[in-house]
């Protein structure tokens, strides 16, 4: 069924005697205006204006029934606002202009519409829901080489037509992922048969947060099994954010099992060029270290490691003002080592530790301390 959808072609592209061809010209102000070039006996038409100086979608084109091809490549087109009112088109060529901005019904009405070029644009912004204001034809879209930093996940995740073919989003800037209208994906949601969405040379590094995408169950992912998610040649940084995924090792095969799913990490430098899809099996590995700003202790390493639920504060030996810290990372689970430190009286310290009112050891799971004493807390 794919292939069906996605390989075929309208059938006037292989009878151009039924398509009649149009073309612009321009008045004295500069108002440009389309021109019969064969005739105006025709049911359907072309008009081609490349390489010259478009800056609007001439208004005439409301007036002509049966417009179904416009490739404007190469202009200074920026408002699309009319576009619209060509009910019947079928294919939208404008690579190589000026547009910055894509309001979310800027295609709506246009049933027919299958085709959009937009690469080689100034687009920086794709208002959210584009998809959903759709009627359901759009099956091939290109924002490639443009200058978008985010993309909303409803611009991703088309939940009102069974299928689609390629969306392209590669080569642009785009590091974060949003949900700006709240989406959310529930067990009676049908998010189609999907298609191929193309996220390579971005600026992804961070791995989304999966909830925040609107999938609070992580089994939910499921859904998009149908869906091809190319992020490859993104500086993925591999820490716990990729925990969720991983964790899941059906959902991990679905997602980074195929070839061209192949994520690979950039950083940190001890996981250079490793397969994401390895930390199926090597969960423990993935940690996000915490930093001094984030209430790490001077001369400890802290770390949240989600694999063991904990988070970890290791001061073996490091606590050279001889007292216990006040303050550690807000984070539950505690794990903290304190052996091997000389503190001056650990009875006090403990005491000093209570008396706060947000003590951390409410939120500690294990204790090392100097002497040798552990002890565990009850969870």
């Amino acid at each position: 069924m794919e292939c069906c959808v996605c390989l075929a072609q309208p059938y006037w592209m292989f009878n151009s005697s039924i398509v009649g061809l149009l073309s612009i010209s321009f008045l004295q102000d500069d108002t440009p205006t389309i021109i019969f070039m064969n005739g105006s006996n025709f049911g359907l038409y072309n008009v081609t204006h490349q390489y010259g100086n478009l800056t609007t979608i001439p208004n005439d084109s409301c007036n002509i029934s049966g417009i179904v091809y416009v490739d404007f490549s190469y202009n200074f087109i920026s408002d699309l606002t009319t576009i619209s009112c060509i009910s019947t088109l079928d294919t939208l060529i404008l690579k190589g202009n000026s547009v910055k901005y894509l309001n979310n019904n800027v295609f709506s009405g246009m049933r027919y519409l299958r085709v959009v070029d937009l690469s080689y644009n100034k687009l920086r912004n794709i208002q959210p829901e584009l998809f959903l204001h759709m009627d359901g034809s759009l099956l091939h879209i290109d924002a490639s080489n443009n200058l978008m930093e985010n993309i909303d996940i409803t611009n991703i995740i088309w939940d009102k037509q069974d299928y689609f073919c390629i969306a392209n989003f590669s080569h642009n800037i785009i590091m974060n992922m949003t949900n700006l209208k709240g989406w959310s994906c529930d067990i009676h949601s049908d998010l189609g048969r999907g298609g191929y969405v193309d996220f390579t040379y971005n600026n992804f590094t961070i791995f989304f947060n999966i909830a925040e995408m609107g999938f609070y169950d992580i089994n939910l992912l499921g859904k998009l099994y149908f869906y091809s998610f190319d992020f490859r040649f993104n500086l993925w940084f591999c820490d716990c954010r990729f925990f969720p995924l991983t964790s899941k090792s059906n959902i991990a095969n679905q997602i980074l099992g195929s070839a061209h799913h192949g994520l690979k990490c950039h950083s940190p430098s001890e996981y250079h060029n490793k397969s994401v899809s390895d930390f199926v099996k090597e969960q423990d590995k993935l940690i996000c270290n915490i930093s001094f700003a984030n209430k790490c202790p001077p001369n400890c390493r802290c770390f949240y490691q989600p694999s063991k639920n904990r988070t970890a504060v290791n001061c073996r030996s490091s606590l050279v003002s001889r007292k216990l810290p006040l303050v550690l990372p807000d984070y539950d689970n505690l794990v903290i080592d304190f052996s091997s430190n000389r503190i001056s009286d650990l009875k006090a310290e403990f005491q000093r530790l209570l008396s706060e009112e947000r003590t951390y050891l409410i939120r500690t799971k294990e204790i090392s301390l100097p002497q040798t004493l552990y002890m565990m807390f009850p969870t």
